[in-house]
């Protein structure tokens, strides 16, 4: 990343960790201790908030299975607080199944609540797939 920053000229890029995952998958309490953990983090910067990543969808809802629509349901509508709140993007990571990269894993409430999704897909050493599919329907692969 820090050469992609140095090839396009960009000096600096804020950027704040939270290191400890929030259980999304229930209830708002930890998604309003998130809310909170990212206000104070971002204070003092002097340029606004455009992006949240959370990282690994499988980490913020333990005990949860992904494979349930009621689940994911929680998941998606504390993201969506989130995103509501801040005016940003939120980035779930997520994983496909091992035998089939053309789909993320689990229940499909994920895809149809997804403004973006992104996929990364190896397609031998060293290249890669990188596909972007917007809800309306628009689709671009590029080779990595």
């Amino acid at each position: 990343m820090l050469a992609s920053f140095s090839r396009l000229l960009i000096t600096s890029v804020p950027f704040g960790l939270i290191s400890v995952v929030p259980n999304l998958g229930t209830g708002t309490e930890d998604r309003d201790a998130l809310t909170k953990e990212i206000e104070t983090a971002t204070s003092g910067l002097d340029v606004p908030l455009r992006a949240i990543a959370i990282d690994t969808l499988r980490r913020a809802m333990p005990g949860k299975a992904e494979n349930k629509q009621e689940d994911m349901s929680v998941l998606v509508d504390n993201c969506g607080h989130i995103a509501t709140k801040f005016g940003v993007h939120v980035h779930l990571v997520h994983h496909t199944p091992r035998s089939d990269d053309s789909h993320g894993s689990g229940s499909n409430a994920l895809d149809a609540a997804s403004d973006v999704m992104i996929r990364i897909c190896r397609m031998g050493e060293p290249s890669g797939r990188l596909q972007s599919q917007l809800r309306e329907g628009y689709q671009q692969t590029q080779t990595l």
